[in-house]
């Protein structure tokens, strides 16, 4: 970029390219904040230099849209898109399929922010141009119509929300393979629409191949395979497997919650909510439980303390955070040891974030373990040169029986929570 920018000068369209390479990389280790302005530089850069209505123009309004949404300000995000759509319209025609990935980008927005009415037509012509011009088989055919079906889901339409998962996952299993992490994402999506029907059963069935999946592809440690776990557990309890439910809910509330702890200063708050905040939450189904098996009570009470304690420990260090973040610059190796865990942590976030897409399986896991490797290797350093640290990462391995131990005698603990809580089925 310095090169290009000295001998071309700041306008070049070569400077617009590295600008806009350079943001990919920096999206791509979670560095938002820094590639937007990057991004903005190179699509002014486009404009000024090839018109406002250039087709390269109208893709970088696109990747912005994306990058501002995942930032969380989407009625900026959907000016851009309906620009990118108006230019793409105009100079490539109505039936493209560059045309298509922008409706596709406006209907899962728009799906985002329950403007159902604008949500449905893009979507149902994005699925009719990708069908038309790629193939009724193609991945991208599939992509769309998970995303209508997760639209028609929340507009009640549950017949039609099955058909169009079932369409997607025969075209994910045919093109990508019976153990993609894809397919996973299509039947967890699935299954709990067999929940959203009542039929626990066949819920049960097919969230167990989706966590199978997701365990073996993204690893045990992964948010998607907490929330594979998650709606297992609810499955169960809905079938009275209470002992089956109690497993799976306390193992997706450690991974869950292990996963905030990982993500904490890592992501936007709008990455944060798409990857943890909308799903299922573990507790829902832990108390659910601790209502409804009588028989049982004292192991789901001790599931329901083990959450509750590990959620304070979470508000804990979100303050240490917040604190150490202010103190910086006292000792320049605790200060260059947690700038390296920021980022470890976002490289890590940022990985689950964009997920397997069209990389090979064996690629992405690689790519996963590289970034805990790194996050668990920062964590170790910045331990080593900051014993406070050193401290609050001890303290995490306290369990109920080391708190009950340490209450005095004849004391007890109390503390208040609110949870929403499921009827069975």
């Amino acid at each position: 970029l310095e090169i290009r920018e000295r001998k071309l000068g700041p306008d070049h369209r070569s400077v617009a390219a590295t600008l806009n390479n350079l943001s990919i990389v920096l999206q791509d280790v979670g560095d938002l904040a820094s590639a937007r302005p990057l991004l903005e530089r190179a699509v002014s850069i486009w404009e000024a230099g090839m018109g406002p209505e250039h087709p390269l123009v109208a893709q970088g309004y696109n990747n912005l849209a994306n990058l501002i949404a995942r930032l969380g300000d989407l009625a900026v995000a959907e000016q851009h898109l309906n620009r990118a759509l108006a230019i793409r319209e105009k100079q490539l025609g109505p039936e493209h399929p560059a045309v298509a990935q922008t409706l596709h980008n406006l209907g899962k927005l728009y799906t985002l922010t329950r403007a159902y009415d604008k949500a449905k037509p893009a979507l149902e012509r994005t699925i009719a141009i990708w069908s038309k011009a790629l193939g009724d088989d193609n991945p991208f055919v599939a992509m769309a119509r998970a995303s209508y079906g997760r639209l028609l889901q929340e507009m009640g339409d549950l017949d039609g929300a099955r058909a169009q998962f079932e369409l997607a996952l025969a075209i994910r299993e045919k093109n990508l393979g019976d153990d993609h992490p894809g397919v996973g994402e299509t039947l967890a999506a699935l299954g709990n629409l067999h929940s959203a029907r009542g039929d626990a059963r066949k819920a049960r069935e097919v969230q167990q191949r989706a966590l199978a999946i997701r365990e073996a592809a993204l690893g045990p440690a992964h948010p998607y395979v907490a929330m594979s776990r998650t709606y297992l557990a609810a499955a169960e309890l809905d079938l009275g497997r209470f002992a089956g439910a109690r497993a799976a809910a306390a193992a997706g509330a450690r991974t869950y919650q292990q996963s905030l702890r990982n993500t904490l200063g890592a992501l936007s708050e709008r990455e944060a909510l798409l990857l943890l905040g909308e799903a299922l939450h573990p507790e829902v189904t832990l108390f659910s439980g601790l209502l409804a098996d009588g028989d049982g009570r004292a192991a789901w009470l001790e599931a329901c303390w083990a959450w509750t304690l590990e959620q304070r420990g979470l508000v804990l260090q979100e303050l240490a955070d917040r604190r150490r973040s202010v103190q910086l610059g006292d000792d320049p190796k605790v200060d260059a040891a947690w700038a390296s865990l920021i980022e470890a942590r976002r490289l890590l976030a940022a990985t689950w974030v964009r997920g397997a897409g069209d990389l090979a399986v064996e690629t992405y896991r690689e790519r996963l373990d590289g970034a805990t490797r790194a996050r668990d290797q920062a964590e170790i350093e910045m331990a080593r040169v900051s014993a406070r640290f050193r401290q609050e990462r001890e303290a995490r391995s306290i369990t109920l029986a080391d708190l009950a131990a340490a209450l005095p005698a004849d004391s007890a603990l109390v503390e208040i929570v609110r949870v929403p809580v499921r009827a069975r089925g």
